[in-house]
């Protein structure tokens, strides 16, 4: 019996290959979530009666990229109608630094839930635009509640671009905001 090292996405595994670990001292393997919480909303809920919802669910941190992520919000059309539901404790400052873009009318400042599953059920996106992650269980978690994953390819999450989710480059504000665009435009797509 040999010991490995427990990857939990192929961006944790390349981490350490660039590391110079050998391929033969890892294995990948996968977070799951429990389905008797983290479920989609009741498939007859007509979406275009709702406001297009997007979430993040985190630590409100740098580390977690949530300045790209409002500033794309901004800079999408999504923020003309939408509204943006932030879940997360800030760290200590980090809510000063972006005051410019958390005074916006469609962003809204949860705190810290207790009801993260049916904040879930509630959002069409969870956007998750990390700069270093292992492999994000919220990601896991949303996907189970029904939203589309709208994350940076630093979050580890398992999906592939314009498949099951929409990866950008970490740090790519542009591109979130596009994939925003994408989504809070195009209805088909969205679902």
């Amino acid at each position: 019996f040999r010991s490995r090292l427990l990857c939990p996405s192929d961006f944790v595994l390349r981490t350490f290959v660039a590391q110079g670990v050998g391929t033969e001292k890892l294995a990948r393997h996968q977070y799951g979530f429990d389905p008797s919480i983290y479920y989609p909303r009741p498939t007859g809920e007509q979406r275009g009666l709702r406001q297009f919802t997007a979430l993040f669910v985190g630590e409100c941190s740098p580390r977690k990229g949530l300045h790209y992520a409002l500033q794309a919000w901004l800079d999408s059309t999504a923020s003309r109608d939408g509204v943006f539901l932030i879940a997360g404790e800030f760290l200590r400052g980090y809510d000063q630094t972006l005051a410019r873009y958390l005074e916006h009318p469609s962003i809204r400042i949860l705190g810290h839930r207790t009801d993260v599953p049916q904040l879930m059920r509630s959002a069409d996106v969870l956007i998750l635009p990390t700069v270093e992650e292992g492999s994000a269980l919220v990601t896991y978690e949303a996907r189970g509640s029904g939203c589309v994953l709208v994350v940076s390819n630093a979050a580890g999450a398992i999906c592939r671009h314009l498949e099951d989710g929409l990866v950008h480059d970490a740090g790519d504000v542009a591109a979130l905001a596009k994939h925003l665009n994408m989504l809070h435009q195009g209805p088909e797509l969205l679902s």
